[in-house]
């Protein structure tokens, strides 16, 4: 009798004991694992191991949704940061990214031409280091403090469209655009600056053109009012060599009369 008992207290624990605690210990292990998808499967159970299996359950449950919207968001910020990079390799401005200590961390293939320099050669470099030397538009030096990216690092305020002439890697000279903003962590700390650069050493050099067309007319005109106004040939050719000095157009002119008589 006493053994029959046993053996019924035996198949009893291996049924309603043993058996489900199998199956959550291999849950466990599977989540353990990485398996997300795992469950007792044990819902039926109201005992006090059915409640562990359904808190065992409930909580898979819920780390499966956190999961599975931490992936969703991840494949969104990657969806979102290719898209972000493919656009940044095609717009034709240079755009550079710096680190807290002015340090290049990225740029495009824009600015890779702009400064004729590879990318490899430009990461890591200080800013003020992709070219040779800088000017202001006037030629006097431009000074490490007048950078826009210095300006930007130490006081957090944008710089836009500022004009600067190059020299260089390669010892050509190009005239410069540049327009920087501070980047921001979490906390409102500057922990970088994105740079904007484009080359508009055509677009000057166009403008130069058109200024010197302009004064090329108007002295064109003034001379046309000196003959008018002064019939003497001698004092006609001095004011025409004193327009011509004055427009700026010439360092010096020069003048005589090949006029018989």
């Amino acid at each position: 009798m006493a053994t029959a008992i046993l053996l019924l207290a035996y198949i009893l624990s291996g049924t309603y004991v043993l058996k489900p605690v199998g199956k959550l210990q291999r849950a466990v292990q599977e989540l353990e694992k990485g398996d997300f998808s795992a469950r007792t499967g044990m819902t039926e159970r109201t005992d006090e191991i059915g409640r562990l299996a359904g808190s065992f359950d409930r909580m898979a449950e819920s780390l499966q949704a956190r999961v599975a919207e931490r992936d969703r968001a991840e494949a969104e910020l990657r969806e979102s940061e290719e898209r972000l990079s493919a656009l940044l390799e095609i717009v034709p401005v240079g755009i550079i990214l710096l680190d807290q200590r002015g340090e290049v961390a990225f740029v495009n293939r824009a600015a890779e031409s702009i400064f004729g320099l590879k990318e490899n050669d430009m990461l890591g470099r200080r800013y003020d280091r992709l070219l040779r030397k800088g000017y202001a538009l006037d030629g006097s030096p431009l000074c490490l403090e007048d950078h826009p990216c210095r300006q930007v690092l130490e006081t957090g305020e944008e710089r836009r469209g500022m004009e600067y002439m190059a020299e260089m890697e390669d010892g050509s000279t190009k005239v410069l655009s540049l327009s920087a903003v501070p980047v921001h962590d979490a906390q409102g700390n500057i922990v970088g600056v994105l740079a904007a650069v484009e080359d508009v050493t055509e677009r000057h050099e166009m403008l130069e053109r058109i200024e010197r067309l302009g004064l090329f007319y108007s002295v064109l005109s003034d001379v046309n009012r000196a003959i008018v106004r002064l019939p003497e040939k001698e004092k006609l050719v001095k004011e025409i060599c004193r327009i011509m000095v004055e427009s700026r157009l010439f360092r010096m002119a020069w003048g005589f009369s090949a006029w018989p008589g």
